[in-house]
């Protein structure tokens, strides 16, 4: 079981949307996956939790380019489906010459 709390300390940003009509999820979805970070924030990552009530939630990842170029982003894919599967960890993590 998962609680998410309304004002987490690490800043998820909670958006409620239920009661938004079915059509509009997708776009307000991908509204949220395409704004990009400005290099100025202090957050190098964002964490979004959109709340569509009864057709579900989706959490929506964004980090700067800096943090999330195709190496680092491999990696923490794998280990947020560890982490979701309940996997243990396997070794140390993967080098960027082993990729």
């Amino acid at each position: 079981m998962c609680t998410i709390n309304e004002a987490h300390p690490l800043g998820v940003e909670v958006h409620d949307y239920r009661g938004v009509a079915k059509e509009e999820l997708n776009q307000i979805a991908l509204t949220h996956a395409r704004c990009p970070l400005e290099m100025d924030e202090p957050a190098l990552v964002r964490l979004d939790l959109l709340k569509f009530g009864e057709h579900g939630d989706v959490v929506v990842f964004r980090g700067q380019h800096s943090v999330a170029d195709g190496f680092a982003s491999a990696l923490l894919m794998e280990d947020l489906i560890k982490l979701v599967l309940r996997q243990p960890a396997q070794g140390p993590a993967l080098s960027y010459a082993d990729y």
